[in-house]
């Protein structure tokens, strides 16, 4: 929007784009040119989309993928070239040269980008508040055809809520778009609540959507569990109606041997719909799975950035599960 607004010289760049070429040079070239103020007068607002894939994170050495010499030291130096090239903009005096980074997470930039005179603005886009939620949903859903007034709104009422928190627009839109393909097989009567939630049980949130168990969910019941899941799932059922006079704890521990089906119990509870709050509106929570391998690191601090990351991704998802496997 600011792009298509902006009344001076403007230049957007996919960053991700530039390495398309494997060849140093070749990428360094392109840097340059990115970089190269443009003649003429007045200021230049210079969008850089995919920002982390130049502002390379020096911390990427130490991760456990797997990287070869040469892509580590590529990154290396497109790094340093940026981050010149950054100064040198900063040091134009004959005109103004603005510059816009988009990233995925800050975190994937290093310090030395961040410093002042570099990248002194910060504004975190993060997932929709409910508000922001309904507005969107109204927008979406003004030209399809309800059973009735009043479900139109009740279904604003209560997808707005609870069901799509941490959902980003882009999320709002694939969810709707999935209710309409099954409302398409279903019939051509008006559209109901039942219809958006039968789609919400199919649908992960994409914050979310790299952390999916790598185990399927059965669609039958599992044989000699059954007791086991009927008791953590109505443990779990009192702790999002969040009955204040249970006061139950929020952790659940599932110990046995290897095979006896605790991974198996714990994606299980992906497919149960738990009513959360007030509202008599049930759906599937989000369930994040981990994997010890993805949060462990034999490099220092690793592993608390790891486990801080999940940690966070777990709170704007929420309600959710996050279930922490070996």
């Amino acid at each position: 929007s600011l792009y298509e607004k902006c009344p001076f010289a403007k230049k957007s760049v996919d960053c991700a784009r530039l390495f398309a070429n494997s060849r140093m040079q070749a990428v360094e070239n392109s840097i340059i040119d990115l970089f190269t103020v443009v003649n003429g007068e007045g200021p230049l607002i210079l969008f850089l989309d995919n920002a982390e894939s130049i502002f390379c994170n020096v911390r990427r050495e130490t991760s456990e993928v797997s990287i070869s010499r040469d892509a580590i030291a590529l990154e290396r130096r497109v790094f340093l070239l940026s981050k010149s090239l950054i100064d040198k903009i900063n040091r134009e005096s004959s005109r103004s040269v603005f510059l816009f980074a988009l990233v995925r997470d800050r975190n994937d930039l290093p310090a030395d980008i961040l410093r002042p005179g570099r990248l002194n603005y910060h504004f975190l886009v993060n997932s929709s508040k409910a508000l922001q939620r309904e507005a969107l949903l109204r927008r979406f859903l003004q030209p399809w055809i309800f059973s009735s007034e009043s479900e139109n709104e009740n279904c604003i009422r209560v997808l707005s809520g609870q069901p799509t928190r941490g959902f980003t627009p882009a999320d709002l839109e694939s969810l709707l778009r999935m209710a309409f393909d099954l409302k398409l097989n279903s019939g051509p009567e008006g559209f109901e609540l039942d219809d958006f939630l039968k789609a919400r049980r199919h649908f992960t949130p994409s914050s979310i959507v790299a952390r999916v168990s790598k185990i399927q969910p059965k669609n039958t019941n599992i044989i000699g569990l059954a007791p086991q899941l009927e008791s953590i799932s109505q443990y779990l059922s009192a702790i999002f109606r969040n009955d204040k006079s249970a006061a139950l704890p929020r952790g659940i521990l599932l110990e046995g041997p290897s095979g006896c089906g605790k991974s198996l119990i714990a994606t299980q509870l992906s497919q149960i719909s738990f009513r959360i709050g007030e509202r008599d509106v049930s759906f599937p929570v989000n369930f994040i799975s981990i994997d010890s391998t993805q949060v462990v690191s034999k490099y220092f601090g690793q592993s608390d950035r790891n486990l801080s990351q999940v940690f966070a991704e777990a709170r704007r998802a929420a309600p959710c599960i996050l279930f922490f496997d070996q």
